[in-house]
């Protein structure tokens, strides 16, 4: 595994943690995790929409703060999964939206565009491999196509492939582990960064995720009581002889769940 990446220290550091960890414990109080059904791993895929012809300058927008020229999107079968006979799923794109432009990504893309006035350059990827073995991942390695993509925007939606954190221990390596994969990617080129919680309600997962999100400086997105809306899962919307795969949120719970980023970014509008 790669040496880990030190955050510059600042002072106050640690009362800034302190205060992190302490937001995040009144966000998400311990209580029983929302169970799901399971999904077979899924092969690694990524895929990267390149940047429009006519390149835009770097930097942020008129009263847009943040720069969505090249956005990366890094999750797991809600964010992208390949097609599986096994699972009747035609994919490439977000579970189980019923097409390519109605998944979380595309929605979210739509709405930059339509803010900023050009479509961003867009690199979606699975990391389903992180979320299952995030204490041994190798940072330096797993990233590095990622870097290369040099993101001005990246989305981390993650935590719904993650075994049950049933310590405080367990919830920390967690922490740790997220903090080191933001740090890895901002490393040297700074983006601005929003990280959501899991889809289903799990405390400790999300606290974990929202206490990285703080202490790394990204923006936070609770997208965890939307899981609990029957409307949201795409077997509301159609059928599905697998159940895991019906579980996923279908183009309602895909629009809720890009609102609710859109609605993030919205918020650090300069005017």
């Amino acid at each position: 595994m790669s040496a880990p990446h030190r955050a510059p220290r600042w002072p106050g550091r640690n009362l800034f943690l302190s205060a992190c960890a302490l937001w995040a414990v009144t966000q998400f109080p311990l209580g029983a995790a929302v169970p799901r059904a399971q999904l077979p791993a899924p092969a690694p895929l990524a895929r990267t929409n390149p940047p429009p012809q006519a390149e835009p300058a770097p930097g942020p927008t008129g009263r847009w703060p943040w720069d969505a020229s090249r956005v990366l999107v890094l999750g797991n079968s809600l964010t992208i999964h390949p097609a599986s006979v096994e699972l009747e799923w035609p994919g490439e794109w977000g579970m189980a939206a019923s097409s390519a432009d109605r998944d979380y990504v595309h929605q979210l893309a739509a709405h930059l565009q339509q803010a900023t006035g050009r479509p961003p350059a867009l690199r979606v990827r699975n990391i389903a491999d992180f979320e299952r073995g995030y204490t041994t991942y190798n940072f330096t390695e797993g990233l590095a196509e990622d870097r290369a993509f040099h993101p001005t925007l990246i989305v981390l939606a993650i935590g719904e492939n993650m075994a049950p954190l049933a310590t405080d221990d367990a919830e920390q390596r967690l922490y740790a582990a997220v903090c080191q994969l933001l740090e890895e990617l901002t490393r040297d080129q700074p983006a601005t960064v929003v990280v959501r919680s899991g889809f289903w309600r799990n405390p400790r997962r999300d606290r974990a995720l929202a206490s990285a999100a703080c202490s790394t400086r990204a923006l936070f997105v609770d997208c965890g009581d939307l899981g609990a809306v029957p409307d949201n899962a795409a077997r509301s919307e159609r059928d599905f002889r697998h159940a895991a795969v019906g579980a996923h949120p279908g183009d309602r719970g895909m629009a809720a769940i890009a609102a609710r980023i859109w609605g993030r970014l919205k918020e650090e509008r300069l005017d």
